[in-house]
């Protein structure tokens, strides 16, 4: 008898938790929460970065596929969770496009890499079609309608955390 063992993979399902907990404060108390999640932002942001960077020589030694776009939006993860940090100011002015930027960006890796999904079933690699279009439409609508995206920033965050809440458990526990 043959096992299938998969190991679990603790710093996505973390980072999947961590986007939850974001997510969930950023829900209970919008008015407030604005300004002091820009600091729980920006550090996901420079955690979500170096995860991607650890994935990088994960993919090389395990294939032979492009690491580029990853590497380049994992460096700007990294460099927007910096900005958002200890440049609060323009961060703060500036949330419904960087934001936007952000969501866009990591929907366009995701379809990028989504097609390594198919083998692991048709959910996983259709959960994240799904998802990356609803990242990339959150996205359009937080750059082309800011004055809006600031009344309703926090609870587009908050659903987008959510989305990536679910992606990164679900590819923390197949191991991914």
């Amino acid at each position: 008898m043959t096992e299938n063992k998969r190991s679990t993979n603790w710093l996505s399902v973390i980072l999947g938790v961590l986007f939850f907990i974001v997510a969930f404060i950023a829900f209970k108390n919008p008015v407030t929460t604005l300004s002091s999640l820009v600091i729980y932002f920006g550090a996901i942001a420079i955690v979500k970065g170096v995860m991607g960077l650890l994935s990088v020589s994960k993919i090389k030694k395990l294939s032979t596929i492009s690491t580029t776009p990853l590497l380049v939006i994992s460096i700007l993860d990294i460099i927007l969770g910096l900005i958002i940090m200890f440049n609060f100011k323009i961060t703060f002015l500036s949330l419904p496009y960087l934001f936007g930027i952000w969501f866009i960006l990591d929907a366009l890796q995701d379809l990028i890499y989504g097609k390594y999904l198919k083998g692991f079933g048709n959910g996983l690699y259709g959960m994240n079609i799904f998802t990356s279009i609803l990242n990339i439409i959150l996205g359009v609508l937080m750059i082309f309608n800011p004055l809006s995206a600031y009344v309703t920033i926090v609870y587009l965050i908050g659903i987008n955390f959510i989305i990536w809440g679910i992606k990164y458990l679900i590819r923390g526990f197949m191991g991914k």
